[in-house]
């Protein structure tokens, strides 16, 4: 009773992950083409804060920090209609930032190649939001000024450096579809995880449980606290602490 039950929940996630990528895209082949390598470099302007949104729907996103400007990109591909859009806007002093894979069609084919080198801003506060639908996903957000941080993942591999030490309460939200997610977390400064799970199995070596939270040895030790919350469909996740 108890696997026809589990049964039941991994094909009602599957088909809820499988639903949600199609109402917003067509799954379809798309013909490689030739590949094209392009960089983009976005100056800050007169913000002194800023949004980042980064949308992806299929492909290898790799996002680390280094940037002398807001963002310094590099992005190759071989199918015409992935050619990402770069918008960037001021409203007072915060800046608002878009990086979009404007045609949503995702291909499913071993040929095609979609990938993100993306490096952001040190020294500027960000709150970032990063959607990703197929593939794999690096986010170094360790070395990053974070405010904050949203990440949903759809299909494939995610992992997250969240492991830098910040002057302010952080909060982090991370959805999750089908695949693993690693999280790598501070020792030196407070963290709370609270985990809201599908099937999946959580790793948290160094982490105290109690329920579906987990807290390191710092929380509630430190001048501020980073909070984490996931949820997740199928897979595994693991926390990962110096």
């Amino acid at each position: 009773m108890k696997t026809q039950f589990l049964n039941f929940r991994l094909l009602s996630v599957l088909m809820a992950l499988l639903l949600g990528l199609t109402s917003c895209s067509s799954l379809r082949l798309l013909p490689a083409g030739q590949m094209k390598t392009e960089t983009q470099s976005v100056d800050a302007g007169s913000a002194s804060s800023a949004n980042v949104q980064i949308k992806m729907d299929a492909g290898k996103l790799d996002i680390k920090g280094g940037a002398d400007s807001l963002m310094q990109g590099t992005f190759k591909y071989n199918v015409e209609s992935w050619q990402p859009a770069v918008n960037y806007n001021v409203n007072g002093d915060r800046g608002e930032l878009v990086v979009n894979q404007p045609n949503t069609d995702i291909s499913i084919g071993p040929n095609q190649v979609n990938e993100w080198n993306l490096q952001l801003n040190n020294e500027m506060p960000l709150e970032v939001q990063i959607h990703t639908g197929a593939g794999e996903s690096i986010l170094d957000l360790s070395s990053l000024d974070l405010t904050g941080a949203k990440i949903e993942t759809g299909v494939g591999s995610t992992d997250i450096d969240l492991g830098g030490t910040w002057d302010r309460d952080i909060n982090t939200t991370i959805t999750g579809g089908v695949g693993g997610i690693k999280v790598h977390l501070p020792g030196d400064m407070g963290v709370q995880v609270n985990v809201e799970s599908g099937l999946i199995g959580v790793t948290a070596n160094g982490f105290m449980q109690d329920g579906q939270t987990y807290v390191n040895q710092a929380y509630g030790n430190t001048p501020h606290t980073l909070f984490v919350n996931i949820q997740a469909g199928v897979g595994g996740i693991e926390l990962l602490s110096p």
